[in-house]
């Protein structure tokens, strides 16, 4: 079987999405040829790098626009058809030909709404699968092309059905991550090693604060130096992501706390924290439930951040830290003290996890292939999809 995902680097957790499926996959099934593709940088190669920039700075500095354009489309008609470039069609087209795929799936609705247009125009029934990368029933996500959809949670699903998506093409999987945050935790590590209410007489308890691939960390001097202050009890680790000059910065000014850059292991330092602090991304907030870590939602700004944060409150898996002073990281710090609060939390994010376990990828994929006899339909047509599109002027 021949899988293509296609996906995007608006925001890495897109692409982190596509490559947990693939690897999923690839353990299900080894046989199965699984490829991952930068949609964007597939159809746009040369103007792919300063795009990403463009919409890295936009989430940096331009919030207020990116949530009114989010909020303006969020409810719109999902027969609201968006204007897809006729080279992305061409593209896709070509992309159909070359790849020969028996599956499409999408983590990014720019993708899903290629695929859906293109089936819509030509007739090609391609099957397509779009997983959400988010807990959120955005519209930009809906097509009734789409043959099955995977999910965060009910809630979503609800939200789907509201907009018209019948439930059988919906199924509740958990965003996808990498197999290795399912990984047991290293025998050394015991989160029931506090018995005590605070910090006193304890082994020292382990705060991981992540500022995503972009380094999005709170800029007041007081967040740190107050974390300093707690270095007799608290083992804290900053992850910078691709930010060097904060790293830098970090590393020179607070020598008692662990900076690091990018790193490539973030499912070890996830299982061997107590918990995490970091943006509310899709991803990030799946990562920590397969870690059973819990999470603390750095005031959100996106969105989609403040979705992600109100699921998690909702779950009791976490908590949102509104304040972005020196206020906001001694509540984190109230939590950890708190060796009941925590285990509550874990446990949620076990039974969870334990919840998501029961479908798998391969699972949404029987449902799209059978949906409308998709699978024989598409076998019938599949090695012609140079002339399907005859007729319709791209």
């Amino acid at each position: 079987m021949k899988i293509v995902i296609l996906t995007g680097k608006f925001g890495m957790g897109h692409y982190m999405a596509a490559s947990a499926i693939a690897e999923h996959w690839k353990l299900a099934q080894p046989n199965a040829q699984i490829e991952v593709i930068d949609w964007f940088h597939y159809v746009f190669p040369h103007l792919s790098l300063p795009g990403y920039r463009l919409f890295g700075w936009i989430v940096q500095h331009a919030q207020k626009f990116y949530n009114e354009r989010y909020c303006r489309l969020e409810n719109k008609q999902t027969e609201f058809k968006p204007q897809i470039p006729a080279l992305m069609l061409w593209r896709f087209h070509h992309l159909l030909w070359e790849k020969q795929p028996d599956l499409i799936i999408a983590t990014l609705p720019l993708c899903s709404q290629t695929v859906c247009y293109y089936r819509e125009k030509t007739g090609n029934r391609v099957p397509l699968i779009t997983c959400v990368t988010d807990i959120t029933a955005h519209s930009e996500w809906i097509h009734q092309e789409t043959d099955a959809y995977m999910v965060g949670s009910e809630l979503v699903k609800q939200g789907l059905i509201k907009k018209g998506i019948p439930s059988g093409r919906i199924t509740v999987t958990g965003i996808p991550v990498n197999p290795r945050f399912d990984e047991p935790r290293e025998a050394s590590f015991d989160h029931e090693h506090m018995t005590d209410s605070s910090f006193t007489g304890t082994p020292k308890k382990k705060l991981l604060i992540m500022g995503g691939g972009l380094g999005m960390l709170p800029t007041v001097p007081g967040f740190y130096q107050y974390l300093e202050s707690q270095a007799n009890r608290l083992e804290t680790t900053i992850i910078t992501g691709r930010n060097k000059s904060l790293m830098l910065r970090l590393s020179a000014a607070y020598p008692s706390l662990r900076v690091l850059g990018y790193v490539n292991d973030i499912p070890a330092y996830m299982k061997e924290a107590d918990a995490i602090v970091t943006k509310p991304g899709g991803i990030t907030t799946f990562e920590a439930i397969h870690s059973e870590t819990p999470i603390f939602a750095w005031n959100p700004g996106l969105r989609q951040e403040v979705y992600n944060g109100d699921f998690l409150e909702v779950m009791q898996i976490g908590a949102v830290i509104h304040e972005n002073t020196v206020e906001g990281i001694r509540k984190v710090c109230g939590f950890l003290s708190d060796d009941r609060k925590m285990q509550t939390l874990r446990k949620n994010m076990h039974a969870l996890k334990a919840y998501y376990s029961q479908n798998s990828i391969l699972d949404v994929a029987q449902k799209a292939l059978d949906y409308a006899s998709l699978q024989d339909l598409y076998q019938l047509k599949k090695g012609d999809y140079l002339h399907e599109a005859v007729g319709y002027n791209l």
